[in-house]
Protein backbone atom coordinates (compact mmCIF):
# COMPACT_ATOMS: atom_id res chain seq x y z
CA UNK A 1 0.00 0.00 0.00
CA UNK A 2 1.08 3.56 -0.60
CA UNK A 3 1.55 5.85 2.37
CA UNK A 4 -1.80 7.67 1.82
CA UNK A 5 -3.59 4.31 1.59
CA UNK A 6 -1.97 3.09 4.79
CA UNK A 7 -2.89 6.34 6.56
CA UNK A 8 -6.51 5.90 5.40
CA UNK A 9 -6.71 2.49 7.05
CA UNK A 10 -4.77 3.52 10.16
CA UNK A 11 -7.43 6.17 10.78
CA UNK A 12 -10.05 3.47 10.35
CA UNK A 13 -8.15 1.21 12.77
CA UNK A 14 -8.03 4.03 15.31
CA UNK A 15 -11.80 4.52 15.10
CA UNK A 16 -12.42 0.79 15.44
CA UNK A 17 -10.01 0.54 18.38
CA UNK A 18 -11.72 3.48 20.08
CA UNK A 19 -15.08 1.72 19.75
CA UNK A 20 -13.66 -1.56 21.05
CA UNK A 21 -12.00 0.02 24.07
CA UNK A 22 -14.29 2.90 25.08
CA UNK A 23 -17.86 2.01 24.04
CA UNK A 24 -18.18 -0.63 26.79
CA UNK A 25 -17.41 1.93 29.51
CA UNK A 26 -19.98 4.46 28.29
CA UNK A 27 -23.51 4.62 29.65
CA UNK A 28 -25.61 1.85 28.00
CA UNK A 29 -28.47 4.29 27.31
CA UNK A 30 -26.10 6.64 25.48
CA UNK A 31 -24.64 3.80 23.43
CA UNK A 32 -28.05 2.45 22.45
CA UNK A 33 -29.14 5.89 21.29
CA UNK A 34 -26.02 7.10 19.48
CA UNK A 35 -23.54 4.22 18.99
CA UNK A 36 -25.69 1.10 18.87
CA UNK A 37 -23.72 -0.36 15.96
CA UNK A 38 -20.99 -1.07 18.56
CA UNK A 39 -23.22 -1.99 21.50
CA UNK A 40 -22.35 -5.69 21.16
CA UNK A 41 -18.74 -4.93 22.17
CA UNK A 42 -19.92 -4.56 25.78
CA UNK A 43 -20.23 -8.33 26.17
CA UNK A 44 -16.55 -9.11 25.57
CA UNK A 45 -13.65 -8.97 28.07
CA UNK A 46 -11.12 -6.17 27.86
CA UNK A 47 -8.28 -8.50 26.91
CA UNK A 48 -10.10 -9.75 23.81
CA UNK A 49 -11.17 -6.27 22.79
CA UNK A 50 -7.62 -4.96 23.20
CA UNK A 51 -6.26 -7.84 21.11
CA UNK A 52 -8.74 -7.08 18.32
CA UNK A 53 -7.79 -3.39 18.47
CA UNK A 54 -4.10 -4.29 18.12
CA UNK A 55 -4.93 -6.59 15.19
CA UNK A 56 -6.74 -3.71 13.50
CA UNK A 57 -3.54 -1.63 13.57
CA UNK A 58 -1.17 -4.50 12.77
CA UNK A 59 -3.04 -5.59 9.64
CA UNK A 60 -2.30 -2.20 8.06
CA UNK A 61 1.39 -3.07 7.80
CA UNK A 62 2.80 -5.25 5.04
CA UNK A 63 4.46 -8.02 7.04
CA UNK A 64 1.39 -8.90 9.14
CA UNK A 65 -0.83 -8.32 6.13
CA UNK A 66 1.12 -10.87 4.09
CA UNK A 67 0.95 -13.47 6.86
CA UNK A 68 -2.83 -13.09 7.13
CA UNK A 69 -3.18 -13.29 3.35
CA UNK A 70 -1.22 -16.55 3.21
CA UNK A 71 -3.30 -18.05 6.01
CA UNK A 72 -6.55 -17.00 4.35
CA UNK A 73 -5.44 -18.19 0.91
CA UNK A 74 -4.55 -21.64 2.23
CA UNK A 75 -7.74 -21.91 4.27
CA UNK A 76 -9.92 -20.95 1.30
CA UNK A 77 -8.04 -22.94 -1.35
CA UNK A 78 -9.56 -26.42 -0.71
CA UNK A 79 -13.09 -25.06 -1.12
CA UNK A 80 -12.45 -22.29 -3.60
CA UNK A 81 -14.91 -23.30 -6.30
CA UNK A 82 -17.35 -25.88 -4.92
CA UNK A 83 -19.88 -25.26 -7.67
CA UNK A 84 -17.29 -26.42 -10.23
CA UNK A 85 -16.21 -29.40 -8.20
CA UNK A 86 -17.56 -32.92 -8.35
CA UNK A 87 -17.91 -35.64 -5.81
CA UNK A 88 -17.68 -35.10 -2.08
CA UNK A 89 -16.14 -31.59 -1.98
CA UNK A 90 -19.34 -29.52 -2.36
CA UNK A 91 -21.11 -31.73 0.18
CA UNK A 92 -18.23 -31.39 2.63
CA UNK A 93 -18.05 -27.63 2.10
CA UNK A 94 -21.81 -27.20 2.59
CA UNK A 95 -21.76 -29.40 5.70
CA UNK A 96 -19.01 -27.29 7.26
CA UNK A 97 -20.92 -24.11 6.51
CA UNK A 98 -24.17 -25.48 7.91
CA UNK A 99 -22.42 -26.63 11.08
CA UNK A 100 -20.85 -23.20 11.56
CA UNK A 101 -24.19 -21.43 11.11
CA UNK A 102 -25.94 -23.86 13.46
CA UNK A 103 -23.35 -23.82 16.25
CA UNK A 104 -23.27 -19.99 16.33
CA UNK A 105 -27.01 -19.62 15.84
CA UNK A 106 -28.76 -16.51 17.11
CA UNK A 107 -30.40 -16.77 20.53
CA UNK A 108 -31.12 -13.05 20.95
CA UNK A 109 -34.85 -12.92 20.33
CA UNK A 110 -35.04 -9.18 20.93
CA UNK A 111 -33.70 -8.64 17.39
CA UNK A 112 -36.54 -7.73 15.05
CA UNK A 113 -39.87 -9.36 15.88
CA UNK A 114 -38.42 -12.76 16.74
CA UNK A 115 -39.99 -13.17 20.18
CA UNK A 116 -43.43 -12.16 18.91
CA UNK A 117 -43.11 -14.28 15.77
CA UNK A 118 -42.33 -17.45 17.75
CA UNK A 119 -45.60 -17.24 19.66
CA UNK A 120 -47.71 -16.04 16.73
CA UNK A 121 -46.41 -18.63 14.26
CA UNK A 122 -47.09 -21.50 16.64
CA UNK A 123 -50.58 -20.29 17.51
CA UNK A 124 -51.71 -19.60 13.95
CA UNK A 125 -50.09 -22.63 12.32
CA UNK A 126 -51.42 -25.17 14.83
CA UNK A 127 -54.92 -23.68 14.67
CA UNK A 128 -55.24 -23.00 10.90
CA UNK A 129 -52.65 -25.41 9.52
CA UNK A 130 -50.63 -22.63 7.87
CA UNK A 131 -49.66 -18.98 8.25
CA UNK A 132 -49.71 -16.46 5.42
CA UNK A 133 -50.07 -12.72 4.79
CA UNK A 134 -49.75 -10.72 1.61
CA UNK A 135 -46.62 -9.00 2.99
CA UNK A 136 -44.43 -12.09 3.00
CA UNK A 137 -46.62 -14.92 1.66
CA UNK A 138 -44.17 -17.55 0.53
CA UNK A 139 -41.72 -16.92 3.39
CA UNK A 140 -44.50 -17.55 5.91
CA UNK A 141 -45.90 -20.52 4.00
CA UNK A 142 -42.52 -22.24 3.84
CA UNK A 143 -41.77 -21.67 7.51
CA UNK A 144 -45.25 -22.58 8.74
CA UNK A 145 -45.51 -25.64 6.51
CA UNK A 146 -42.12 -26.93 7.60
CA UNK A 147 -42.92 -26.24 11.25
CA UNK A 148 -46.17 -28.18 11.03
CA UNK A 149 -44.42 -31.11 9.37
CA UNK A 150 -41.45 -31.26 11.74
CA UNK A 151 -43.64 -30.64 14.78
CA UNK A 152 -45.81 -33.61 13.79
CA UNK A 153 -42.87 -35.90 12.95
CA UNK A 154 -40.25 -35.17 15.60
CA UNK A 155 -41.78 -32.56 17.90
CA UNK A 156 -39.71 -29.60 16.74
CA UNK A 157 -40.73 -26.12 17.84
CA UNK A 158 -40.97 -22.94 15.75
CA UNK A 159 -37.54 -21.68 16.76
CA UNK A 160 -35.71 -24.79 15.61
CA UNK A 161 -37.60 -24.77 12.31
CA UNK A 162 -36.55 -21.20 11.60
CA UNK A 163 -32.97 -22.04 12.56
CA UNK A 164 -32.95 -24.92 10.08
CA UNK A 165 -34.25 -22.76 7.22
CA UNK A 166 -31.88 -19.92 8.10
CA UNK A 167 -28.79 -22.15 8.13
CA UNK A 168 -29.74 -23.93 4.90
CA UNK A 169 -30.28 -20.56 3.22
CA UNK A 170 -26.88 -19.48 4.49
CA UNK A 171 -25.27 -22.40 2.66
CA UNK A 172 -27.14 -21.50 -0.53
CA UNK A 173 -26.18 -17.82 -0.14
CA UNK A 174 -22.47 -18.66 0.15
CA UNK A 175 -22.57 -20.94 -2.90
CA UNK A 176 -24.26 -18.18 -4.91
CA UNK A 177 -21.65 -15.66 -3.71
CA UNK A 178 -18.85 -17.99 -4.81
CA UNK A 179 -20.53 -18.41 -8.17
CA UNK A 180 -20.86 -14.71 -8.94
CA UNK A 181 -17.34 -13.74 -7.81
CA UNK A 182 -15.80 -16.65 -9.72
CA UNK A 183 -17.68 -15.56 -12.81
CA UNK A 184 -16.79 -11.89 -12.54
CA UNK A 185 -13.14 -12.60 -11.82
CA UNK A 186 -10.55 -10.34 -10.24
CA UNK A 187 -7.44 -8.46 -11.27
CA UNK A 188 -5.56 -6.68 -8.51
CA UNK A 189 -7.58 -8.32 -5.72
CA UNK A 190 -7.68 -12.15 -5.60
CA UNK A 191 -11.05 -13.86 -5.67
CA UNK A 192 -10.65 -15.26 -2.14
CA UNK A 193 -10.33 -11.75 -0.72
CA UNK A 194 -13.32 -10.35 -2.63
CA UNK A 195 -15.41 -13.28 -1.46
CA UNK A 196 -14.20 -12.78 2.12
CA UNK A 197 -15.07 -9.08 1.99
CA UNK A 198 -18.58 -9.77 0.74
CA UNK A 199 -19.30 -12.57 3.22
CA UNK A 200 -17.93 -10.65 6.21
CA UNK A 201 -20.80 -8.14 6.20
CA UNK A 202 -23.00 -7.93 9.29
CA UNK A 203 -26.02 -8.95 7.21
CA UNK A 204 -24.72 -12.53 7.38
CA UNK A 205 -26.31 -12.63 10.85
CA UNK A 206 -29.51 -13.57 9.00
CA UNK A 207 -28.08 -17.02 8.28
CA UNK A 208 -26.92 -17.81 11.78
CA UNK A 209 -30.28 -19.23 12.79
CA UNK A 210 -32.08 -15.89 12.81
CA UNK A 211 -35.79 -16.25 13.66
CA UNK A 212 -37.45 -13.97 11.11
CA UNK A 213 -38.77 -13.97 7.53
CA UNK A 214 -35.75 -12.66 5.61
CA UNK A 215 -33.46 -15.63 5.00
CA UNK A 216 -35.14 -17.12 1.92
CA UNK A 217 -35.78 -13.77 0.26
CA UNK A 218 -32.10 -12.84 0.74
CA UNK A 219 -31.14 -15.92 -1.28
CA UNK A 220 -33.76 -15.01 -3.87
CA UNK A 221 -32.41 -11.48 -4.23
CA UNK A 222 -28.82 -12.68 -4.65
CA UNK A 223 -30.07 -15.19 -7.25
CA UNK A 224 -31.59 -12.24 -9.10
CA UNK A 225 -28.21 -10.46 -9.08
CA UNK A 226 -26.48 -13.58 -10.44
CA UNK A 227 -29.04 -13.84 -13.26
CA UNK A 228 -28.83 -10.11 -13.96
CA UNK A 229 -25.09 -10.47 -14.47
CA UNK A 230 -25.71 -13.43 -16.78
CA UNK A 231 -28.20 -11.36 -18.77
CA UNK A 232 -25.79 -8.45 -19.21
CA UNK A 233 -23.18 -10.94 -20.42
CA UNK A 234 -25.68 -12.38 -22.95
CA UNK A 235 -25.83 -15.79 -21.26
CA UNK A 236 -29.57 -15.73 -20.43
CA UNK A 237 -32.65 -13.82 -21.52
CA UNK A 238 -34.33 -11.14 -19.43
CA UNK A 239 -37.17 -13.47 -18.48
CA UNK A 240 -34.93 -15.30 -16.00
CA UNK A 241 -33.98 -12.32 -13.81
CA UNK A 242 -37.62 -11.21 -14.12
CA UNK A 243 -38.81 -14.54 -12.73
CA UNK A 244 -36.19 -14.37 -9.97
CA UNK A 245 -37.21 -10.91 -8.81
CA UNK A 246 -40.93 -11.78 -8.96
CA UNK A 247 -40.36 -14.95 -6.96
CA UNK A 248 -38.35 -12.93 -4.42
CA UNK A 249 -41.17 -10.38 -4.23
CA UNK A 250 -43.61 -13.23 -3.62
CA UNK A 251 -41.42 -14.36 -0.76
CA UNK A 252 -41.34 -10.88 0.77
CA UNK A 253 -42.41 -7.46 -0.53
CA UNK A 254 -38.98 -6.14 0.50
CA UNK A 255 -37.69 -7.34 -2.87
CA UNK A 256 -39.90 -4.73 -4.54
CA UNK A 257 -37.11 -2.20 -4.05
CA UNK A 258 -35.23 -4.07 -6.78
CA UNK A 259 -37.83 -3.29 -9.44
CA UNK A 260 -36.01 -0.18 -10.80
CA UNK A 261 -32.92 -2.31 -11.44
CA UNK A 262 -35.02 -4.76 -13.52
CA UNK A 263 -36.23 -1.90 -15.70
CA UNK A 264 -32.61 -0.82 -16.14
CA UNK A 265 -31.66 -4.29 -17.38
CA UNK A 266 -34.15 -3.94 -20.23
CA UNK A 267 -33.03 -0.39 -21.03
CA UNK A 268 -29.33 -1.34 -20.95
CA UNK A 269 -29.63 -3.26 -24.21
CA UNK A 270 -32.25 -1.08 -25.87
CA UNK A 271 -29.92 0.21 -28.59
CA UNK A 272 -28.44 -3.20 -29.30
CA UNK A 273 -31.76 -4.69 -30.41
CA UNK A 274 -34.36 -3.88 -33.01
CA UNK A 275 -37.69 -2.41 -31.85
CA UNK A 276 -39.34 -5.77 -32.48
CA UNK A 277 -36.72 -7.59 -30.40
CA UNK A 278 -37.14 -5.04 -27.61
CA UNK A 279 -40.90 -5.62 -27.52
CA UNK A 280 -40.49 -9.39 -27.57
CA UNK A 281 -37.99 -9.22 -24.71
CA UNK A 282 -40.27 -6.90 -22.75
CA UNK A 283 -43.38 -9.05 -23.19
CA UNK A 284 -41.52 -12.26 -22.33
CA UNK A 285 -39.98 -10.67 -19.23
CA UNK A 286 -43.37 -9.24 -18.26
CA UNK A 287 -44.98 -12.67 -18.49
CA UNK A 288 -42.17 -14.19 -16.45
CA UNK A 289 -42.51 -11.40 -13.90
CA UNK A 290 -46.29 -11.63 -13.49
CA UNK A 291 -46.58 -15.42 -13.34
CA UNK A 292 -45.05 -15.94 -9.85
CA UNK A 293 -46.90 -12.94 -8.42
CA UNK A 294 -50.34 -13.91 -9.70
CA UNK A 295 -49.61 -17.53 -8.84
CA UNK A 296 -48.85 -16.53 -5.25
CA UNK A 297 -52.02 -14.44 -5.01
CA UNK A 298 -54.05 -17.36 -6.38
CA UNK A 299 -52.44 -19.66 -3.82
CA UNK A 300 -53.33 -17.29 -0.98
CA UNK A 301 -56.92 -17.05 -2.23
CA UNK A 302 -57.18 -20.83 -2.42
CA UNK A 303 -56.11 -20.98 1.24
CA UNK A 304 -58.99 -18.69 2.14
CA UNK A 305 -57.11 -15.41 2.40
CA UNK A 306 -59.39 -12.77 0.82
CA UNK A 307 -58.03 -9.84 -1.18
CA UNK A 308 -59.32 -7.55 1.56
CA UNK A 309 -56.29 -8.65 3.56
CA UNK A 310 -54.22 -6.37 1.32
CA UNK A 311 -55.58 -3.54 3.46
CA UNK A 312 -53.54 -4.88 6.37
CA UNK A 313 -50.24 -5.07 4.48
CA UNK A 314 -47.26 -2.74 4.72
CA UNK A 315 -48.24 -1.37 1.31
CA UNK A 316 -51.64 -0.26 2.59
CA UNK A 317 -50.24 1.20 5.79
CA UNK A 318 -47.03 2.68 4.42
CA UNK A 319 -45.44 5.26 6.64
CA UNK A 320 -42.25 7.06 5.73
CA UNK A 321 -40.19 9.11 8.12
CA UNK A 322 -40.60 12.29 6.05
CA UNK A 323 -44.41 11.98 6.28
CA UNK A 324 -44.58 11.73 10.06
CA UNK A 325 -45.39 14.53 12.47
CA UNK A 326 -44.69 14.70 16.16
CA UNK A 327 -48.18 13.41 17.03
CA UNK A 328 -47.49 10.05 15.38
CA UNK A 329 -46.71 7.14 17.68
CA UNK A 330 -43.90 6.24 15.25
CA UNK A 331 -42.22 9.64 15.48
CA UNK A 332 -38.63 9.63 16.72
CA UNK A 333 -36.87 12.38 14.74
CA UNK A 334 -37.35 14.72 11.81
CA UNK A 335 -36.34 13.54 8.37
CA UNK A 336 -32.57 13.98 7.81
CA UNK A 337 -32.14 15.52 11.25
CA UNK A 338 -28.97 14.76 13.19
CA UNK A 339 -30.71 11.88 14.97
CA UNK A 340 -31.94 10.42 11.71
CA UNK A 341 -28.49 10.62 10.08
CA UNK A 342 -26.89 9.00 13.12
CA UNK A 343 -29.40 6.14 12.92
CA UNK A 344 -28.66 5.65 9.21
CA UNK A 345 -24.90 5.65 9.87
CA UNK A 346 -25.26 3.13 12.68
CA UNK A 347 -27.23 0.77 10.45
CA UNK A 348 -24.63 1.03 7.67
CA UNK A 349 -21.72 0.32 10.03
CA UNK A 350 -23.55 -2.62 11.61
CA UNK A 351 -24.48 -4.49 8.41
CA UNK A 352 -22.56 -2.92 5.50
CA UNK A 353 -19.08 -2.02 6.76
CA UNK A 354 -16.98 -3.97 4.19
CA UNK A 355 -18.91 -2.66 1.19
CA UNK A 356 -18.73 0.95 2.36
CA UNK A 357 -15.00 0.70 3.15
CA UNK A 358 -14.29 -0.84 -0.27
CA UNK A 359 -16.40 1.82 -1.96
CA UNK A 360 -14.59 4.64 -0.13
CA UNK A 361 -11.16 3.11 -0.83
CA UNK A 362 -11.77 2.82 -4.58
CA UNK A 363 -13.40 6.26 -4.79
CA UNK A 364 -10.44 7.94 -3.07
CA UNK A 365 -7.47 6.10 -4.59
CA UNK A 366 -8.55 4.34 -7.81
CA UNK A 367 -11.58 6.13 -9.20
CA UNK A 368 -9.73 6.89 -12.46
CA UNK A 369 -9.37 3.14 -13.13
CA UNK A 370 -13.09 2.39 -12.99
CA UNK A 371 -15.04 2.14 -16.23
CA UNK A 372 -18.06 4.30 -15.51
CA UNK A 373 -19.80 2.93 -18.62
CA UNK A 374 -19.91 -0.60 -17.17
CA UNK A 375 -23.60 -1.70 -17.25
CA UNK A 376 -23.22 -4.14 -14.35
CA UNK A 377 -21.74 -1.31 -12.27
CA UNK A 378 -24.78 0.83 -13.11
CA UNK A 379 -27.02 -2.07 -12.08
CA UNK A 380 -25.29 -2.48 -8.71
CA UNK A 381 -25.41 1.27 -8.05
CA UNK A 382 -29.18 1.11 -8.53
CA UNK A 383 -29.49 -1.88 -6.20
CA UNK A 384 -27.40 -0.25 -3.46
CA UNK A 385 -29.08 3.15 -3.88
CA UNK A 386 -32.65 1.90 -3.61
CA UNK A 387 -31.86 -0.33 -0.65
CA UNK A 388 -30.33 2.70 1.09
CA UNK A 389 -33.32 4.88 0.17
CA UNK A 390 -35.56 2.22 1.67
CA UNK A 391 -33.57 2.07 4.91
CA UNK A 392 -33.41 5.87 5.16
CA UNK A 393 -37.10 6.56 4.55
CA UNK A 394 -39.12 3.55 5.70
CA UNK A 395 -40.09 2.73 9.30
CA UNK A 396 -38.01 5.18 11.39
CA UNK A 397 -37.57 2.66 14.21
CA UNK A 398 -34.32 1.38 12.70
CA UNK A 399 -31.84 -0.13 15.09
CA UNK A 400 -30.45 -3.46 16.24
CA UNK A 401 -33.13 -3.70 18.93
CA UNK A 402 -35.92 -3.03 16.45
CA UNK A 403 -35.52 -3.87 12.78
CA UNK A 404 -31.88 -4.80 12.18
CA UNK A 405 -32.99 -7.67 9.94
CA UNK A 406 -35.44 -5.66 7.84
CA UNK A 407 -32.72 -3.20 6.87
CA UNK A 408 -29.97 -5.78 6.44
CA UNK A 409 -30.44 -5.44 2.66
CA UNK A 410 -28.26 -2.34 2.96
CA UNK A 411 -25.35 -4.70 3.56
CA UNK A 412 -26.22 -6.72 0.47
CA UNK A 413 -26.33 -3.63 -1.73
CA UNK A 414 -23.12 -2.03 -0.51
CA UNK A 415 -21.38 -5.41 -0.26
CA UNK A 416 -22.02 -6.20 -3.91
CA UNK A 417 -21.08 -2.71 -5.10
CA UNK A 418 -17.93 -2.32 -3.01
CA UNK A 419 -16.60 -5.80 -3.76
CA UNK A 420 -17.30 -5.39 -7.49
CA UNK A 421 -15.42 -2.09 -7.61
CA UNK A 422 -12.37 -3.79 -6.11
CA UNK A 423 -12.41 -6.31 -8.96
CA UNK A 424 -12.33 -3.49 -11.51
CA UNK A 425 -9.03 -2.01 -10.31
CA UNK A 426 -6.42 -2.49 -13.05
CA UNK A 427 -3.17 -1.72 -11.20
CA UNK A 428 -0.40 -4.33 -11.11
CA UNK A 429 0.78 -3.42 -7.60
CA UNK A 430 -0.11 -5.33 -4.44
CA UNK A 431 -1.74 -2.31 -2.77
CA UNK A 432 -5.39 -3.22 -3.51
CA UNK A 433 -4.79 -6.82 -2.41
CA UNK A 434 -3.34 -5.62 0.89
CA UNK A 435 -6.21 -3.14 1.27
CA UNK A 436 -8.68 -5.97 0.69
CA UNK A 437 -7.15 -7.93 3.57
CA UNK A 438 -7.47 -4.87 5.83
CA UNK A 439 -11.12 -4.33 4.86
CA UNK A 440 -11.94 -8.00 5.45
CA UNK A 441 -10.22 -7.95 8.85
CA UNK A 442 -11.99 -4.79 10.01
CA UNK A 443 -15.32 -6.22 8.92
CA UNK A 444 -14.74 -9.61 10.53
CA UNK A 445 -13.92 -7.90 13.83
CA UNK A 446 -17.23 -6.03 13.66
CA UNK A 447 -19.54 -8.74 12.28
CA UNK A 448 -18.10 -11.78 14.08
CA UNK A 449 -18.42 -10.10 17.48
CA UNK A 450 -22.00 -9.12 16.57
CA UNK A 451 -22.80 -12.73 15.64
CA UNK A 452 -21.11 -14.23 18.71
CA UNK A 453 -22.79 -11.73 21.05
CA UNK A 454 -26.20 -12.68 19.68
CA UNK A 455 -25.44 -16.35 20.32
CA UNK A 456 -26.15 -15.23 23.92
CA UNK A 457 -28.67 -16.05 24.94
CA UNK A 458 -29.34 -12.39 25.75
CA UNK A 459 -33.12 -12.64 25.71
CA UNK A 460 -34.93 -15.92 26.20
CA UNK A 461 -37.86 -16.61 23.91
CA UNK A 462 -41.34 -17.03 25.35
CA UNK A 463 -42.87 -19.96 23.46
Amino acid sequence: MTTPERCFFIVGAALLASALLFVPILEPAFVREHLWCFDHFRGFPLGLRASLAILGFAICFDRINTVVWELWRRAAAPFGSPQRSRGIRPVLFGSILFTLFWLLRNRNFSLGDSAILLRYMKQVTLSKGYNVTFDEPLELLVHSGLFRLLHHWIGWDVERTYVLVSCLCGVAFVFLAIRIWNRIGTKAVPRQIVLGIFLSMGSMQLFFGHVENYSIVAVGMLSYVVLANAYLENRVRLIWPAIAIAFSFSLHVLAGWLFPSLLYLWLAKLRKRTPRENLNELFAAGAGFLAPIFGTIALCLSLGEPLERFKATHFAGMYFVFLLDESSRWFHFQFLSAGHLVAILNQVVLVALPGVLALAYVAIFYRDQIDLRDPFLHFLVLVASFFQIFAATWNPNIGPYKDFDLFSVVGLGYGLLGAYLLTRIRTSTSGPRRAGIVIMTFSLIQSSTFIVSNHGPLVEAVR
